[in-house]
């Protein structure tokens, strides 16, 4: 086995195999909570993330990786080549891992369908007059509370066809939504009586220049509201430093990848207080240290800083 054929394989598979079975299993079987394997715990601090068709790992004193990182950390930081050894001898190569255990990834759309063959990118549009542009502007702008001009400024109409529907029915569907690093759209649904979020022509982390030049900041949202309400909230259009939006926690490595790329000195994460806005704060803070601030206090108790700013609160500067 050599080491690309390693990095294919599932990093559950090898935990389960090893006799670590999950604490919680999330987002259609891509995200596993576990106790750690390194120590005794009993509180779970060791995760595994599907995404960008690999599986990493992630605990908070040992770092993470990929499988074979962790295999060696499983067996004293041993060498690459005994580490491929250990994985070969507990899966017993690649064809034999899928059909032993169970945990292979599936779609994480709400809406059950996969977005790499279902849904297409139709075409891209700024928000105008039009009836589609009301909807989106009115769903934002009176139920989220969200700035009008922060709204045109940031923002898009979206349109996309749904492959999976007959053809006699295929129409374009449309939605908000924000340019991504790799060139796609990450989109909602304009309604508060659907939950719907997807990506077209792939998912990633957003990525949006602060307000000054060589700024040495840089700021973590879990979503395009969180960052749209913190500026409806101050009254201002930019951030002077550069904002991550991850559209999911699960992006967290991203978000440290280009971070880390860019060496910023102040890390500042809005993400949101719940169990996995908890985890990717612990992860970052880690990473990080004293250059991390957790600034998820200024709109507690509220679980995120748009619910904070659709309920008429104020933010509590940390």
């Amino acid at each position: 086995m050599n080491i690309e054929q390693a990095r294919k394989l599932s990093i559950p598979d090898l935990l389960a195999a090893c006799g670590h079975q999950p604490i919680k299993i999330t987002k259609g079987n891509t995200s596993f909570l576990y106790l750690s394997p390194f120590r005794k715990e009993e509180k779970p601090s060791f995760y595994v993330d599907y995404k960008g068709a690999l599986w990493l790992w992630h605990d908070f004193p040992s770092g993470g990786g990929d499988i074979i990182k962790l295999a060696s950390c499983l067996n004293n930081d041993c060498s690459t080549q005994d580490a491929l050894k250990f994985i070969e001898d507990k899966l017993g190569g690649n064809n034999r891992t899928q059909q032993k255990f169970s945990f292979s990834p599936q779609s994480d759309f709400k809406s059950g369908l996969s977005h790499k063959s279902t849904l297409v990118l139709h075409r891209v549009e700024s928000l105008g007059n039009d009836p589609h542009s009301q909807i989106i502007r009115a769903y934002l702008s009176e139920e989220r509370k969200i700035a009008k001009n922060l709204v045109s400024l940031y923002l898009h109409k979206i349109h996309y066809w749904n492959r999976n529907k007959p053809k006699t029915k295929l129409k374009p569907y449309f939605a908000f939504g924000i340019k991504n690093r790799l060139g796609g759209y990450e989109i909602r649904s304009a309604s508060s009586g659907s939950n719907f979020k997807s990506s077209l022509n792939g998912k990633a982390i957003s990525i949006i220049q602060g307000g000054e030049d060589k700024t040495q900041t840089i700021n973590i949202f879990e979503g395009m509201l969180d960052f749209l309400s913190l500026l409806t909230l101050l009254k201002i259009e930019n951030l002077k430093g550069d904002s991550i939006i991850l559209h999911s926690t699960t992006a967290i490595d991203q978000a440290i990848e280009f971070i880390t790329s860019k060496k910023y000195q102040f890390i500042n994460s809005f993400l949101d207080n719940d169990e996995s806005g908890e985890t990717a704060n612990s992860i970052l803070s880690s990473q990080y240290g004293t250059k991390f601030k957790n600034q998820s206090i200024i709109f507690h108790p509220f679980k995120d800083i748009n619910e904070l700013l659709m309920e008429g609160g104020t933010l509590r500067l940390n």
